[in-house]
């Protein structure tokens, strides 16, 4: 595909992904977690630092109350601060698939990403999850970049943007260490392959400084092993079926599609890494930063129960990028020396990817529109409250922290 053609067609699935997540931004209220995003970030930042919870490291409230401070707290302003990153992601995914060797593939999977149900969902909540998505695709476009640069001269520019996106993906989330654990995995293959050992220095370099960064949060940080968490005990088999499901098909896909769907990603991945095989080191990439991100999760859930699906959103980047392999690896011009193109051989891959992204349509649908999946409204109910409720009324409110959201109505 010309590289003209290509542009255009990821422009067009970058204003698709805003539209997606600009749609209902704010149709729905604020829930709990939202509300301790404005509650934390309306802190003086010396007040913030000191009564962070032992579960969260402070990266995200910090940049949220910067945000606020030039936007104000509407519902729509908060929440477009994680639409931006839930974006920029979309475009970052494309061009890591075009560094990694494959235009095309970048664009199956950033229409993947664009119309994931489970993407929209979190690029429509005031939290920091989009942002560890962006983040950590920084990091890995830089991480590749570092290692695939074996000339001479120092690259600079990629060595401060790996540092500074690292060290905002551990800063956003305990999880963004995935991130660079997922890069460690790949550095000592690459020193077992006996590839150049100048560009493995660089990213050695970059990581020792990433640690300085984060050491003055990293007392902080060990408290965590003793933190017991919210949630009751997952069972750690279930881990690897919960993950797949949500950054397939999302949360919000409806049956029978949700059940048989995430299977046709998982033979997709699979076929993507014989596909990506065919670029090089693409697919032993690809293949380590799921497969070490799962590892460790596995050894997290044994040790500590308190997990949700949306914390290693980083794992939906090797997951799609292989999918999307296996999309393109449909089409036999994939496989032919010679690369021809003959109108069949498209049509395979057309049809499988149509079919992903109804069943997103779908997902998007019923996110938008099916009351039971909302969020508690408190911001009506406080609007009732607040019209109708005398001086001397006695109002009893139930939910979920519902004190957090109410001070802000």
């Amino acid at each position: 595909m010309p590289d003209r053609a290509a542009t255009w067609l990821c422009a067009l699935l970058l204003l698709l992904a805003f539209g997606l997540r600009a749609c209902h931004l704010d149709y729905q209220s604020l829930w709990s977690d939202e509300g301790i995003s404005l509650v934390r970030s309306a802190l003086p930042l010396g007040e913030m630092l000191a009564q962070m919870p032992v579960e969260h490291v402070p990266g995200y409230f910090v940049l949220l109350k910067g945000w606020i401070a030039l936007t104000g707290e509407t519902d729509f302003g908060v929440r477009y601060f994680s639409l931006l990153p839930s974006v920029w992601a979309v475009a970052l995914l494309y061009r890591l698939a075009v560094d990694l060797g494959s235009r095309q593939i970048g664009l199956l999977a950033a229409a993947l990403l664009a119309t994931n149900g489970f993407q929209v969902w979190y690029a429509q909540e005031a939290r920091m999850y989009s942002w560890l998505l962006a983040a950590g695709l920084l990091s890995t476009l830089c991480f590749w970049r570092l290692l695939a640069d074996e000339a001479g001269k120092f690259p600079w520019g990629v060595w401060t943007g790996y540092v500074l996106a690292t060290t905002a993906t551990i800063y956003l989330h305990y999880f963004g260490f995935l991130v660079p654990l997922s890069h460690t995995a790949f550095a000592a293959l690459w020193w077992l392959l006996g590839r150049e050992r100048r560009p493995l220095r660089r990213w050695v370099g970059a990581g020792v400084t990433v640690a300085l960064l984060f050491s003055p949060w990293m007392v902080r940080g060990w408290r965590l092993l003793a933190f017991e968490g919210w949630r009751p005990p997952l069972d750690p088999a279930q881990a690897p079926w919960l993950l797949l499901r949500a950054y397939s098909v999302g949360e919000t896909m409806p049956t029978p599609w949700m059940d048989w769907l995430p299977w046709v990603y998982l033979v997709l991945a699979a076929l993507g890494i014989a596909a990506w095989a065919r670029r090089g080191q693409a697919a032993l990439f690809l293949a380590a930063l799921l497969g070490t991100a799962l590892g460790v999760i596995m050894l997290l859930v044994v040790r500590q129960p308190d997990f949700h699906v949306r914390y290693p959103i980083f794992i939906s980047v090797p997951l799609l990028l292989l999918a999307a392999g296996g999309v393109a690896g449909l089409s036999p011009r994939w496989w032919r020396p010679d690369r021809s193109l003959h109108h069949v051989d498209l049509a395979a891959p057309t049809l499988v990817l149509a079919l992903l992204l109804a069943a997103n349509a779908l997902a998007l649908e019923r996110l938008y529109t099916d009351t039971t999946l909302h969020k508690p409204d408190f911001r009506s109910a406080a609007q009732t409250i607040s019209a109708g409720a005398g001086p001397e009324d006695v109002v009893l409110v139930d939910g979920p922290n519902p004190e957090l959201v109410f001070n802000h109505y």
